[in-house]
């Protein structure tokens, strides 16, 4: 908006970013990813995946590789969120520390979605700014494959020698079952009044287990036989997918508000509150929360500490993972200050399954078939959107549930940045100070490639991709560099963020989960990014000069 009140950009051009094909591209294909993560189509191919495991390095090869190639094709970060709470209680029920898989998991995940434009939306925000910066480029969806498939194949091989550099905390010293365990409080309803508890439904439940109830204001123990009463108060204890599990036994009420009604649907975001959030350090009391957000607090777990209850002094920290039940569906905070990994409420499976399980696999096919019939990629991300809307995977009032509001934010002024780069000669004129170094191409990949890489670490992969592009490639013109071998370089760099919790979103998600500590981060990730580093540099200043 600065750019166009003070006359460098007029409005067509502020807004340029609105009409993006990158921008429009990203929009609708996380409108897809969100979908089908909320169908729970990819629940049983997700427990048939954990059942090939074992505990050796082996079997977590057999974890990584199905989720680096998914990856490709699907957004990586809806994947972690879907894979980290079974792949932690699977973890758990075979004696195995969680921490020897979550963080090679979330590595996995974004390496693989530098394997095409469409698996992270760190290339489709390259992908936007370069059809406006350079829109004569030849990139196309495989291209980022030059690069990150040889990275995939090394990385599997870090994964198998690079064990010792993952923590090995056992069970005893951190927890684990209290970690990411919510405490779920719900009533008693009339269908479910003198049934015993194992009649219920409610002794064998998949995702976790009742607790206890309160009677009479007296807390009482769950057996198989204790039978329940209307109005009986129930405290579950297990993940958040417990939610639509139980949204399935009829007489179950999760309203914590007296004046809802008990038919009222229920909804509930499992978020986390990322590093930069201005929670951190203040209390929900200070905040206002629940008018701020809609938004009613169910239990906060922070790495080994789990508080249930009156959490109206805790005060927040980065990382913290929050459990929250909204009193509207629509009910979304700004993902600069609380990132929200999941939303639970009655499960709604599609109308047909077998029809919808077999567009679920379609959609990489439709992704590469088209690709290679010359069909722009926004083109088969509509076309595969409405076949979803024709089958029920995705309801059109659901559709802008996917979409985040922060990241197209920062797209838009991007690609407003960029324009007033250009148009003004900023970055030609900055670049112009190093011409007289005449540097050989791969030390000007190897260049951008750093200086991406540190901004990617100080804030975040797509704002490092937004802000180093319109530099990097009048930079690398100097050196001989194309567009393209610029582009891959950015992409590969801006996620390379594997040092630190907080420069990418999976990474953040893991934290808790895996009772990780900053330094984990470093110990098992600080090599690999040199080996990126290496494996970019002498690929991108070769191969694609070829």
């Amino acid at each position: 908006m600065g750019l166009y009140l003070s006359g460098v950009l007029t409005l067509p051009e502020a807004l340029s970013g609105l009409v993006n094909e990158g921008v429009v591209t990203l929009a609708v294909l996380m409108v897809i990813a969100d979908r089908i993560q909320d169908s729970g189509l990819l629940d049983r191919p997700i427990q048939a995946l954990l059942n090939r495991i074992n505990k050796s390095q082996g079997g977590t090869l057999n974890l990584l590789i199905p989720v680096a190639l998914l990856s490709g094709f699907l957004n990586n970060t809806p994947i972690v969120v879907m894979l980290v709470h079974p792949v932690r209680e699977w973890a758990l029920r075979q004696g195995v520390p969680p921490s020897r898989f979550l963080l090679p998991l979330s590595y996995a995940a974004i390496i693989g979605g530098t394997l095409t434009l469409v698996g992270t939306s760190t290339n489709l925000v390259v992908y936007g700014l370069l059809n406006e910066l350079a829109a004569s480029h030849t990139l196309t969806l495989f291209s980022p494959a030059l690069v990150g498939l040889p990275l995939l194949l090394v990385f599997f091989m870090y994964v198998t020698f690079a064990g010792r550099f993952l923590p090995n905390r056992t069970a005893n010293d951190t927890r684990p079952k209290s970690v990411t365990e919510f405490q779920i409080p719900a009533r008693a309803g009339e269908t479910l009044h003198n049934l015993s508890i194992s009649e219920a439904g409610l002794r064998h439940l998949k995702h976790g287990y009742l607790y206890r109830l309160l009677r009479d204001d007296e807390w009482q123990e769950a057996g198989a036989d204790t039978r329940l009463k209307r109005g009986d108060r129930l405290v579950f204890l297990g993940t958040p997918a417990l939610i639509q599990e139980l949204s399935l036994v009829a007489g179950i009420d999760f309203s914590q508000e007296a004046h809802r009604p008990s038919s009222a649907s229920t909804h509930v975001l499992e978020a986390v509150v990322p590093m930069g959030s201005e929670l951190i350090g203040r209390t929900p009391k200070e905040l206002g929360f629940r008018k701020r957000y809609g938004s009613v607090i169910v239990s906060v777990a922070h790495q080994t500490e789990q508080l249930f209850g009156k959490l109206g002094e805790y005060r927040f920290q980065a990382g913290d993972l929050l459990l929250l039940e909204s009193l509207s569906n629509n009910s979304l905070p700004p993902s600069a200050e609380l990132m929200v990994l999941n939303r639970y409420q009655s499960a709604r499976p599609p109308r047909d399954q077998k029809r919808a399980y077999a567009l679920l696999f379609a959609f990489p096919m439709m992704v590469m078939g088209g690709s290679l019939l010359g069909f722009a990629l926004l083109h088969i991300a509509l076309m595969y959107l409405g076949l979803c809307l024709l089958l029920g995977l995705a309801r059109p009032g659901n559709l802008s549930k996917g979409l985040d509001a922060q990241l197209f934010g920062l797209l838009i002024g991007a690609l407003a940045l960029a324009t007033a780069v250009e148009k003004t000669g900023l970055a030609h004129g900055l670049v112009g100070q190093f011409v007289d170094w005449q540097l050989p191409a791969w030390l000007a990949v190897l260049f951008i490639f750093l200086a991406t890489w540190l901004i990617t670490e100080l804030l975040t992969n797509n704002s490092a991709a937004a802000l180093m592009l319109p530099f990097a490639l009048p930079f690398g013109e100097l050196s001989g560099l194309s567009v393209e071998q610029v582009a891959v370089t950015v992409m590969m760099a801006a996620s390379s963020s594997f040092v630190t919790p907080f420069g990418y979103q999976t990474n953040l998600m893991v934290l808790s989960a895996g009772n990780y500590r900053p330094l984990d981060y470093l110990r098992f990730g600080g090599p690999l990014v040199v080996i990126v580093a290496v494996l970019t540099t002498a690929l991108v200043s070769t191969a694609m000069a070829l």
